[in-house]
């Protein structure tokens, strides 16, 4: 050892904390270490021992010591989000693998993009790359939640599809009990002993149920007269032939028609609500992948629930070739006056519209008679129905050829017109402010529906997801196999196709002609040409084949067009 005498570090030195006793003692404990022979100097203080560079470092020199690696409190933090990053991970892949909108190729680079990501988190988790680490974090944190979210949402989706695909449906229908404007009755109750007009031919099971709920609010047997149709019964009322009338609420207006004045001359008692779940309309099934297809597109005017039975204010036939990326859309009138199969009798006719007082499964059946195609499948919304997803997708956008003011009193300027689900409705719903009325009206529901499917395969209808989800689930009752409507969000998805989209019009000439529905009464129609007929056939048949369509079919009503049958004078 030197012969220098140690000398105690004072407060003054820069290394103040510098313990000689400690430095030795550690010195000892470590003789089992890798040592080295090495004298230590600082400024007058000499320390001959084993020491190793580790000291030196540590102690000597009294620097702070360095992490080797994260925290444990770090590590378990990423550990976790490491492993939930790979739950939602898994779940978003089978729930696309189950869902079957995307094709092999495309769900094999989804799968490797989440494996790839996840790799890349659990990287930067490794101890010797902790300058990453908090960024890796915070990744997986942000694939997390975007991945719960589509999660969340494929979930959603397809919930939506087995419920509007496999959920029960109903015909729901109302039943006005009626009486003349100036009778001393108030309520129902105060109809005991009277004679009601009733008509049994016309869905007896649901009148029947009115009667029985009739008789158990007034505690007793209800006397009824047996009329031929509703506008007999409102006849008969006024007439005071009998006390007072129940009869099928889509009867209000075609009795108002033809009795001026009808609405105030009675009174409302009460109003009964039936609700029956439907028969079922069974879907005509074809590969839609090779075969185009028709789907029958209904609409009433009413609010709340769907039902199946009821007036079809909208009638659209959409037909879909999805291997020639063609779309046919054919709006017939509401007032054509067409056949009913196995309900009028033999060379009667009615209005389009009262087809769907006898369920959906006629209203079908009377378009495949008009067309001369099978059709496919329906899909049935109201017109509240129609405002909640249009809301849903943020508004339409449509080219209103001509200005005018809506019953309602909205204001529609000539030109590109943007619409919340409010607008929508009253521009579908006039007619009265053109003069060719209802086939006006036909061709503004065609240009909204239009607006409604390129919004609808926007990515922009994101936006609102659930409220879309929402609307849809309780608006829309349809036929379409679930199957069948993957196919075409595959299709959509995965090959972003450009569609030909051609519409068509279906023309007639207004006159009176007799319904049966209303016992024969003469009511305003739209007797159809048959020029029309044909050229809407002729326009199925290019899309059934894959040939172009042609666009230049649209008649013009010159006044020298055949009618489809002879009017009745």
């Amino acid at each position: 050892m030197s012969s220098r005498q140690p000398k105690r570090i004072t407060k003054e030195s820069p290394h103040q904390k510098l313990d000689p006793r400690e430095v030795k003692n550690k010195a000892t404990a470590r003789q089992n270490d890798q040592y080295m022979d090495h004298e230590i100097y600082h400024d007058d203080f000499e320390i001959e021992e084993f020491v190793t560079y580790t000291d030196i470092y540590d102690d000597v020199r009294n620097y702070r010591k360095r992490p080797s690696g994260p925290s444990k409190g770090r590590r378990v933090i990423g550990k976790i989000l490491l492993y939930l990053q790979l739950a939602v991970s898994i779940l978003v892949f089978i729930l696309l693998f189950r869902f079957r909108i995307l094709n092999t190729g495309t769900l094999v680079i989804i799968g490797s993009v989440l494996l790839v990501l996840w790799l890349i988190v659990f990287i930067s988790q490794r101890k010797w790359f902790k300058k990453i680490q908090a960024a890796g974090m915070i990744l997986s944190i942000v694939l997390s939640i975007i991945l719960a979210m589509t999660s969340l949402y494929l979930a959603r989706t397809n919930s939506m599809l087995k419920t509007v695909t496999s959920g029960k449906q109903y015909d729901i229908n109302l039943y006005d009990v009626v009486v003349r404007a100036q009778d001393d009755a108030q309520t129902v109750l105060d109809t005991k002993g009277y004679r009601f007009a009733v008509q049994p031919s016309f869905r007896q099971e649901e009148l029947a149920s009115v009667i029985s709920q009739l008789e158990e609010k007034l505690g007793g047997e209800v006397e009824t007269v047996v009329l031929d149709s509703a506008l007999s019964q409102a006849q008969a009322l006024l007439e005071g032939e009998v006390d007072a009338a129940v009869y099928n609420d889509v009867f209000n207006s075609s009795i108002a028609e033809q009795l001026e004045g009808y609405e105030e001359q009675i009174r409302v008692l009460d109003t009964y609500t039936v609700k029956m779940e439907a028969e079922t309309v069974q879907a005509v099934d074809v590969d839609i992948k090779d075969t185009a297809f028709l789907v029958y597109i209904s609409g009433n005017d009413s609010e709340g629930s769907i039902s199946l039975t009821g007036r079809s204010d909208v009638n659209i036939v959409a037909g879909i070739n999805t291997a020639s990326k063609q779309i046919v859309l054919i709006s017939i009138p509401r007032d054509y006056y067409v056949e009913f199969p196995g309900i009028t009798a033999a060379g009667s006719r009615d209005k389009l519209t009262h087809a769907g007082i006898y369920g959906m499964d006629e209203l079908i059946a009377t378009i495949r008679e008009l067309l001369g195609h099978e059709i496919n499948y329906y899909v049935r919304v109201n017109f509240s129905s129609m405002m909640d997803i249009v809301d849903a997708i943020g508004g339409v956008t449509v080219y209103n050829e001509q200005a005018f003011i809506s019953h309602g009193g909205y204001y529609f300027p000539e030109g590109m017109v943007d619409m919340n689900g409010e607008y929508a409705l009253h521009y579908v719903r006039e007619r009265f402010a053109f003069e060719d009325g209802d086939f006006a009206r036909g061709r503004n529901q065609i240009k909204v529906i239009q607006a409604m499917m390129d919004k609808l395969v926007s990515v922009n209808s994101l936006a609102n997801y659930n409220a879309l989800m929402t609307a849809i689930t309780n608006s829309v009752a349809t036929n379409i196999p679930e199957e069948d409507l993957k196919t075409v969000i595959n299709i959509q998805l995965n090959e972003n196709p450009q569609w030909h989209v051609v519409s068509y019009q279906m023309l007639g000439n207004v006159m009176f002609q007799p319904c049966q529905s209303t016992g024969g009464t003469f009511l305003s129609v739209d007797m159809p040409y048959l020029e029309s007929v044909e050229n809407a056939q002729a326009l199925l048949e290019q899309l059934f084949a894959g040939e172009p369509l042609s666009e230049d079919l649209q008649l013009a009503d010159n006044g020298q067009l055949t009618f489809i049958t002879n009017p009745v004078d």
